[in-house]
């Protein structure tokens, strides 16, 4: 029997990366559902959204008020999710519900890929720890993977971008090192760009965040190939715009040059906390890297992490509400250095805590080094642990099957039931628009039932 050589089989992803990702999926599968106890999600307009293009696939008007006024929100993600509902039937929450788990186990696999293409897959499972329990508190924002965030923030169009980022930066990864045909480039090339391009028009600030990765993939590349993968990086980045442009729900060119009302979306109360609670841990964290620089992996990390933290920065003064939210999708850079400085530390394996206590006792400079590793894994443990306590607490999570279980008070509010209870008398017609006109032949996506 051929046994395949040992080095090939180290630079597979460990059983423990796949065990975890499948429980990740699970635990999403098993309390999205609940998400509908959160009052102030961002998940309820995401429904309206949805409620409206499963209406009217093709003229949904606005999810909000009884107008025409076309939504930024109606992006191929969910056009993709109506179509679904127009022909099976399924309804636009149970359908956000499955995507939360489709969302999860893209990310999952993307994560892989992109571990692939770095020949990084032995630290794919310490990288997905520390993913997850990094954080010094759950954002409950916009391309948070944290934890408890998990179950109710994998419904919105960010996570989905944000799975097509990672794939997108493995394939240009691939681009760059290989030395294949112009008859290969090129369909992968406009694979990259459509990817880019659904990316942006599902959450223009995630795509923006993944043009800025091409750049960074590029810059760290291989020394002879760098000008190259510069040059596919400009390729992808300018045809998906203008592939955009083509997008007919929705006015890409408008949704770019409009003037926001900054006042209202740069909110400088949660730029302090994505610095100062938020991102960190994952920062302070990343300094251990730091000896690991050499490789490729970490070495892009670290400037992508340095660079989304610094347009993070530099957005507080212009007021920009989409830089100012680079950081949280930034920690991915950060956090999958980290994981490969645990991995190669071990701090996750139970077998080397033993000697590593010895080399601490001994008094000697050379017992920073565990130190530091304990430091790392005290933090992951430390700021997992409010996570865990929150699922286990939370009635948007998995407190109602503790809850008989345990004899506990239940705090399930199940608005969802109550909305439509009390909106049945209003019914889906009879709206007015804003300017007060009746119009008694257009469905009020708001007033539709939940």
């Amino acid at each position: 029997m051929q046994t395949k050589p040992a080095e090939v089989t180290q630079r597979r992803a460990p059983y423990a990366f796949w065990i975890l990702g499948l429980l990740l999926v699970i635990y999403v599968a098993a309390c999205t559902g609940q998400r509908d106890n959160v009052d102030d999600a961002d998940a309820w307009e995401h429904l309206r959204v949805l409620h409206a293009l499963t209406v009217n696939l093709w003229h949904p008007g606005n999810p909000t008020f009884a107008s025409d006024l076309p939504s930024v929100r109606y992006s191929p993600y969910f056009v993709g999710l109506a179509v679904l509902c127009r022909k099976t039937g399924l309804t636009p929450y149970s359908a956000l519900s499955m995507a939360a788990v489709i969302n999860t186990a893209l990310l999952v696999v993307a994560l892989w890929a992109l571990l692939r293409a770095f020949d990084e897959r032995p630290s794919a499972a310490a990288i997905l720890l520390v993913m997850v329990a990094l954080w010094g508190a759950a954002p409950h924002y916009a391309n948070s993977y944290a934890l408890s965030d998990l179950p109710w923030h994998q419904v919105n169009p960010s996570a989905f971008s944000f799975a097509l980022v990672l794939f997108n930066w493995s394939l240009l990864r691939y681009l760059g090192i290989s030395a294949w045909t112009a008859a290969k480039y090129v369909p992968l090339l406009l694979l990259c760009a459509v990817l880019c391009t659904v990316s942006l028009l599902d959450h223009g600030m995630t795509g923006a965040f993944g043009a800025m990765g091409y750049f960074i993939l590029a810059l760290t590349g291989p020394k002879g190939r760098r000008q190259r993968m510069f040059l596919m990086a400009a390729i992808v980045t300018v045809i998906g715009g203008l592939l955009c442009l083509a997008w007919p729900w929705y006015s890409f060119i408008a949704a770019v040059t409009t003037r926001q009302d900054t006042a209202y979306w740069f909110n400088p109360f949660i730029s302090k906390l994505t610095f100062t609670i938020w991102c960190a841990p994952a920062v302070l964290c990343a300094l251990f890297a730091l000896p690991l620089r050499d490789r490729p992996l970490v070495r892009t990390c670290l400037l992508g992490g340095a660079a989304s933290l610094l347009i993070g920065l530099c957005a507080i003064p212009i007021h920009s509400p989409v830089f100012a939210r680079f950081p949280i999708p930034g920690m991915i850079f950060l956090h999958a250095a980290i994981g490969v400085f645990a991995k190669e530390s071990g701090i996750f394996r139970p077998s080397t805590w033993a000697r590593r206590l010895r080399e601490i006792a001994e008094p000697s400079w050379q017992a920073a080094y565990p130190i530091l590793q304990v430091v790392l894994a005290a933090m992951v443990l430390y700021f997992l642990a409010p996570q865990v306590a929150d699922i286990a607490m939370q009635p948007h999570l998995a407190r109602t099957y503790l809850t008989h279980a345990l004899h506990l008070r239940d705090l399930q509010h199940h608005p969802r039931e109550s909305y439509a209870e009390i909106l049945q008398p209003v019914g889906p017609i009879g709206c007015r628009d804003i300017h007060g006109n009746s119009r008694v032949q257009r469905t009020c996506s708001c007033r539709l039932p939940l």
